[in-house]
């Protein structure tokens, strides 16, 4: 091509690059190793869900559950974007601890799981969400997969996105998991008005 040949950069490419421009000022070229598997979830017990209520995740001891803000009703004609609220207020809260590892989210969302898949969705909304997802694992060197987990069997983070606190208990219970030191994480994250932008 001539050196005066032009190319026209679409929004998108100018959004990754930004990206790039976002991460690379706070990385000093040093990365962990890998662990060489995926956590299996009996090690890291990681489920998130929405509704229209609210959104909510738990990881191992530790648990969120939010009501949507008024600012959200504009975009709840996409559940899938809604899913993927819970995944990034996850990554914020809980990603500085997985330094190093490969991390599995269970979600009960297909175009999620499908979108995190390919890296790329056809909805900007999800687009900007999916970016800051892999700004977090970036700037907290782990990576993360998204695999599909029947309805039912994601009982515990649907009572959470639903802020039903005494059935999420009482599952947890079910579940034998010792609720002793169970802490909830109803904080709003500092990066939370970050989610909410298109």
């Amino acid at each position: 091509h001539s050196p005066r040949h032009w190319v026209t950069l679409t929004t998108d490419t100018k959004r990754d690059l930004d990206w790039w421009l976002s991460l690379l000022p706070s990385w000093n070229g040093v990365a962990p190793l890998l662990h060489p598997s995926w956590t299996p979830p009996s090690h890291l017990h990681l489920f998130t869900d929405a509704s229209l209520t609210g959104y909510g995740g738990m990881c191992e001891e530790e648990w969120f559950a939010e009501p949507w803000p008024p600012a959200t009703q504009e975009w709840a004609d996409s559940m899938s974007w809604m899913e993927m609220i819970p995944l990034l207020a996850a990554c914020a809260l809980w990603g500085p601890a997985w330094a190093g590892l490969r991390v599995t989210f269970h979600c009960d969302n297909s175009g999620v799981v499908g979108a995190c898949a390919k890296g790329w969705s056809h909805d900007p909304r999800i687009m900007s969400l999916l970016r800051q997802l892999c700004y977090l694992a970036a700037h907290h060197s782990f990576i993360f997969r998204v695999q599909h987990v029947a309805g039912h069997d994601n009982d515990t983070a649907d009572a959470l996105s639903r802020l039903q606190l005494s059935r999420f208990r009482r599952l947890m219970m079910m579940m034998m998991i010792p609720q002793t030191n169970r802490k909830g994480h109803t904080r709003r994250s500092q990066t939370r008005t970050n989610f909410y932008k298109a």
